[in-house]
């Protein structure tokens, strides 16, 4: 190896520019239209589907880097493995850099650097196991069938306050139904008026459609779209459905809306609620 590669390989975000191939920053989802938010996550595994290579994580810059990974379209799949955040798929065209990479090993100080790695920031959601802040509106629960079986990967979107202002906040159930929808947004003093500080919200679900549901239930891993947050749920060819729905309290207290419509979500300010989704 080279002493410019020695030189790379001891710095971690310099080796991404210098000899890498694909670098990815994990951030938190904060709403539909909003830049995803730090600070960049630790502690994730990153694996390149049909790969060896595992990425290496670089604590100065928040990057996960791909060293060797042959050029073309890939899936790769993040999960944490202390249940944090939930598992996601994203796919990703890594360039062809061997001519850089054969040009630094070759002594080249300062070679042409084109193609330059591929970087990009990817949001994901926390995960229903993840602790939920004291004095934070939160709503969790699971979605279930109506036959009472939990529903995996159900899209839920909620109309809500963010950084002041009405946005959707998305998430997805887990593998076994459950959700939670962390709020910070739905303070108290944001929802104003008197203690207890209730608020209603309108509620959006999607269930995958059979297909998907049956592929989910033999490989929930394998078989998570990629880019699923960017996916159109009301596309008729697409993977989802839109779904009718009712709430239930943790005291067995059943929710409907109006004839034809969804019921809104309630929110208690600063305090976690159970409202499991019943769907139809």
């Amino acid at each position: 190896m080279s002493a410019v590669l020695d030189f790379a390989a001891a710095r971690g975000g310099q080796r991404v520019v210098a000899l890498g191939v694909l670098g990815l920053r994990a951030l938190r989802h904060v709403a539909v239209g909003r830049p995803p938010a730090g600070p960049p996550i630790g502690g994730l595994e990153m694996r390149a589907i049909s790969a060896v290579e595992r990425a290496g994580w670089h604590a100065s810059t928040g990057i996960y880097g791909f060293l060797k990974l042959p050029p073309g379209a890939r899936r790769v799949l993040v999960v944490d493995p202390a249940a944090r955040f939930q598992a996601a798929a994203f796919e990703v065209v890594v360039p062809d850099r061997a001519a850089v990479r054969a040009a630094l090993e070759s002594g080249i100080a300062a070679p042409d650097m084109a193609p330059r790695p591929l970087l990009r920031d990817i949001a994901l959601h926390e995960a229903p196991t993840a602790t939920i802040p004291a004095g934070m509106t939160a709503v969790f629960g699971q979605v279930r069938d109506a036959a009472g079986r939990p529903v995996a990967l159900a899209r839920l979107a909620l109309n809500t306050l963010v950084e002041g202002t009405m946005r959707r906040h998305l998430t997805w159930s887990a593998a076994d139904g459950s959700y939670a929808l962390r709020l910070p947004g739905e303070r108290p003093d944001a929802i104003g008026g008197d203690p207890p500080w209730r608020v209603n919200r309108p509620l959006t679900v999607h269930a995958p459609r059979a297909p998907l549901a049956a592929a989910l239930a033999a490989d929930f891993l394998g078989a998570l779209p990629a880019e699923r947050d960017a996916l159109d749920p009301d596309d008729p060819a697409g993977p989802f459905a839109r779904r009718g729905f009712a709430l239930r309290s943790a005291e067995g207290q059943t929710r409907t809306g109006n004839a034809g419509a969804d019921p809104t979500l309630p929110l208690l300010g600063g305090r976690a609620a159970r409202w499991d989704i019943e769907l139809a």
